[in-house]
């Protein structure tokens, strides 16, 4: 959108200031202007509608460019009380490009030396691998990739502006009428500053369901975190420029966008475990008196009494629901709790999975539907073979607790 103002032929001394989009104007010195009613006009700044035949052309001066309507509007406002407007948008892209050019003509200096020094001295430091990637960096001036979605503040995005003055029935709004016209405009979308700071203004969530559903919400970033590449993306010319060389370009992640990424897994998978144990705080347990045996079992008889309580199959689900709440990140460690939650070290270490001559058979024990039943419970998404192939490295490793404890002990 621009703020222009109307050249009056008739009357100099008569300043008529109105917001345009930039599909109505003709260069930098020319605007189209409807004759339409004053709702009819706002709809059409608004929706930035594309001029037709019948609306007039009026000469008019650039007083500042803005990245969407809300903008036009206040500077708009500004104008009219102050009579003047701060250093425009036009200012600013003069400076940048003269710091722009004072930058490429020194990267086209740093080239020259570059390929002058490889002529003289083939094996000098300058002509070095690690030489040559600097001077690349350099020499070539970071291109930015076209993200879907996000639009930028650049040329083409103006601020929208109404205006000419003409006796007719296409006079244009009268100031306080554009000023007291509702704000609520579509702003463009977010750009990466603007987004910093809509989530600094976020409020922090009061309920735990709150925070788990924004936390569940990141799994999208995930998804991009383990993409390496990503197609570039076609954007409508009025909404968006981007050079050649930046269409080109395919989008990858920084270090500090991985590194919010790694953060933001690392904050989910604690909301998890906090809900976990939550759940399992407000969930009735099953009773002791329940159990005619206390656990960690221990003991032969320890180990018959489990099994033949097992048999029932009223008693194995509601074991196996209470046992599901134990955690785990992983399948083989869910499996490792819900092991030694059941039996002690010494207990654990007298099955094999197959069985043998001196230690007890544990598929074709009860507990080994129970753990399957548990497993298939929890959240976690695992398969009989993968829970089996679990079931067997916790059993070879079933004395690795009181191996530890006597290291200790000895030290």
């Amino acid at each position: 959108y621009l703020v222009v103002e109307f050249q009056n032929n008739v009357d100099s001394s008569l300043k008529l200031v109105e917001y345009v989009p930039e599909a109505w104007m003709i260069g930098l010195t020319q605007c189209l202007w409807p004759s339409v009613s004053k709702s009819k006009l706002e709809s059409l700044r608004t929706r930035a509608s594309t001029p037709e035949e019948t609306w007039e052309r009026h000469p008019v001066v650039v007083l500042s460019r803005c990245s969407d309507e809300l903008c036009a509007r206040r500077r708009l406002s500004r104008y009219i009380k102050d009579g003047e407007i701060e250093s425009t948008d036009l200012d600013k892209r003069r400076r940048r490009s003269k710091t722009k050019r004072f930058i490429e003509e020194g990267n086209r200096q740093r080239k020259k030396r570059v390929e002058s020094s490889s002529d003289n001295e083939p094996d000098s430091e300058e002509n070095s691998p690690k030489r040559a990637n600097l001077n690349s960096g350099l020499r070539d001036p970071p291109s930015f990739p076209c993200i879907s979605g996000s639009t930028f503040a650049s040329p083409s995005v103006l601020a929208s502006a109404s205006a000419p003055a003409s006796a007719s029935a296409s006079a244009p709004v009268s100031a306080s009428a554009s000023v007291s016209a509702s704000a609520s405009v579509s702003a463009s979308a977010s750009t990466p500053c603007t987004l910093t700071h809509e989530l600094s203004k976020e409020r922090v969530p009061t309920s735990f369901s709150t925070l788990r559903e924004e936390i569940e919400a990141s799994e999208v970033y995930s998804q991009l975190d383990s993409s390496q590449n990503s197609e570039p993306v076609n954007t409508p010319v009025g909404s968006q420029r981007c050079t050649s060389r930046c269409s080109e370009v395919r989008m990858e992640l920084s270090s500090f966008e991985r590194r919010v990424l790694r953060e933001l897994a690392t904050i989910r998978t604690i909301v998890d475990g906090v809900a976990r144990q939550l759940t399992e705080t407000l969930t009735p347990r099953l009773a002791a008196e329940d159990l005619p045996f206390s656990i960690p079992v221990n003991g032969d008889a320890g180990i018959d009494q489990l099994n033949a309580w097992l048999q029932k199959k009223e008693n194995l689900v509601k074991l196996a629901q209470q046992l599901s709440r134990l955690g785990g990140r992983t399948s083989r460690e869910a499996t490792r709790q819900l092991l030694r939650r059941l039996f002690d070290p010494d207990a654990l270490a007298k099955f094999t999975f197959k069985g043998t001559k001196d230690k007890r058979r544990f598929e074709e024990s009860a507990v080994h539907s129970l753990v399957q039943l548990a497993l298939k419970n929890s959240n976690l998404n695992v398969t009989e073979a993968q829970v089996n192939s679990d079931i067997k490295h916790v059993l070879l490793h079933a004395l690795d607790p009181t191996r530890k404890h006597k290291a200790k002990e000895n030290e």
